[in-house]
């Protein structure tokens, strides 16, 4: 008789889990209410750039249900951010040996995810075009159209679509962040720092609108704003990676270098990955050198390279550190890396043939470097515009100055100012663009224009270490002009 009734209410739990599956209206597979909540609580993490504690999240959603793909696949997108390969790899595996376990959405979902990650660019069109062409009206799907359309570059679209996720759902805070960077590249300064208010109304008590906002105030000029933005952002949640590599950023646009190293060496420490410790140290190289201590930054570089021998950017601005204190031999060699680890990745069938028809910008600004400090100044020039030429607006202030610098070297003042006052329609406060201006309207024997740019190099600067060359040089001329009759 107990063996009977244990048979009926096993048989019973057994129909009411099949119609629990059916009603059930998670927008993800699993048979654990807890492992939702844990999985949840990882979105939730996610949207707010708080990466360790999403992973640690999507880790015990896995643990508590491991036939949970969509949880495999987020943790998944973790290891592959930080670098964790071994684990990626495993985790991968496991979420694609649940596809015929979970619905076809989720399948889509899964197989578009790791095709990116993978860097799989005909899967990524395939799973991306069925995602789009059978969950049009999905919620999901719309959201990755507008980071596809974004990360394309194509930003009105983007906005178009980011648009209609707020009209589904008017409390979804990532598309309003997204609205703050798509307006921003759009140059329509007002309206993206709008969106990033609301953008921190909904996410009240959140780092991330904060540094958002930080951002694009820092990339406008608003130095001490960003700043004190950043800092709410830290205070809110301290030692996010980001929010002290931004922190390090400010304070290099206010030549503040001391303390941006410091910013800079903390963020590189919290870093949870190999590229994002690159990254900070290539900033703390470029702060050296404007200490006049190149060769310490070159020093950073080459103990960074022996770890990162695959990263064709670091090996680029080595080979143009290398230019600087005039290593020419060893410039050339780092070349010779940066080609051949282009070629290699051309070699790769997943590459798109489309992206060969150019040389990549990372090659043609090395060799512009390498051109300007041989005296070769118009075949600088001529390779920095084709860089700009493959480049975003927003995205091609560096680019420009250096082609400004070149434009002063070749003796051609005017190219030089009309370039300057390009990058400083965008950032105002651009100092080191101020300091490159002054240099422009000295050659042309413009000396009221460039006593105002000094004037306002060295507003920006004020707060700055004085004992680097520039400011104390700019100093001087400042004071020299002054003297003169006007």
């Amino acid at each position: 008789m107990y063996k009977k009734v244990i048979l009926i209410l096993f048989v019973v739990l057994a129909i009411c889990s099949a119609i629990y599956a059916l009603f059930d209206r998670r927008p993800v597979t699993t048979s654990s209410d807890e492992a939702y909540r844990a999985y949840e609580k990882g979105v939730d993490y996610a949207n707010k750039l708080y990466s360790k504690e999403a992973l640690q999240e999507f880790e015990r959603a896995v643990k508590l249900d491991p036939q949970f793909a969509m949880a495999h696949l987020r943790a998944s997108s973790y290891y592959w951010e930080f670098g964790q390969n071994d684990k990626y790899e495993e985790s991968r595996e496991k979420a694609l040996a649940l596809l015929d376990k979970v619905k076809d959405i989720e399948r889509l979902h899964i197989l578009l995810g790791f095709a990116k990650m993978d860097r799989k660019t005909k899967e990524i069109e395939k799973y991306s075009t069925e995602l789009l062409d059978r969950y049009p009206d999905n919620f999901d799907a719309i959201d990755y159209l507008a980071g596809k359309y974004f990360n394309e570059g194509n930003y009105e679209k983007a906005a178009e679509v980011s648009l209609r996720s707020i009209k589904i759902n008017p409390e979804y805070a990532p598309a309003y962040n997204i609205l703050g960077y798509i307006y921003y590249y759009l140059g329509e300064y007002e309206k993206s720092l709008e969106y990033l208010k609301r953008y921190a109304e909904i996410g009240e008590g959140q780092a991330n609108p904060h540094d958002s906002r930080g951002e694009i105030l820092m990339n406008l000029g608003y130095y001490d704003e960003a700043l004190q933005e950043f800092l709410i952002a830290d205070s809110i949640k301290p030692n996010l990676q980001f929010v002290l590599g931004h922190i390090g950023d400010v304070y290099s646009g206010k030549w503040m270098l001391r303390d941006a190293i410091g910013a800079y060496m903390k963020a590189a420490e919290l870093a949870s990955s190999e590229k994002m410790r690159v990254e900070q140290n290539l900033k703390i190289a470029s702060c050296y050198y404007y200490m006049d201590r190149a060769y310490e930054a070159v020093a950073v570089l080459e103990e960074i390279a022996l770890k990162s021998s695959d990263n064709v950017y670091l090996h680029s601005e080595l080979g143009g550190f290398y230019t600087l204190t005039g290593d020419m031999d060893k410039a050339l060699i780092q070349l010779g890396i940066v080609k051949g680890l282009i070629a290699r990745e051309w070699a790769s069938e997943n590459y798109p043939d489309s992206l060969k028809e150019k040389t990549p910008p990372v090659q043609l600004f090395l060799e512009a470097r390498i051109a300007s400090e041989r005296g070769n100044y118009q075949e600088a020039i001529d390779l920095l515009e084709q860089v700009l030429e493959q480049l975003k607006p927003h995205n091609s202030a560096h680019t420009l100055r250096t082609l400004a610098e070149n434009c002063i070297r070749a003796e051609m003042p005017d190219s030089a100012i009309v370039v300057l006052n390009e990058v400083l329609k965008r950032n105002p406060n651009s100092a080191l663009c101020l300091l490159r201006l002054s240099e422009a309207y000295q050659s042309k024997g413009m000396k009221k224009e460039q006593k105002e740019t000094l004037e306002r190099f060295l507003a920006v600067v004020r707060d700055g270490d004085q004992n680097i060359r520039y400011i104390r040089e700019a100093f001087a001329t400042l004071a020299q002009l002054e003297k003169e009759p006007s």
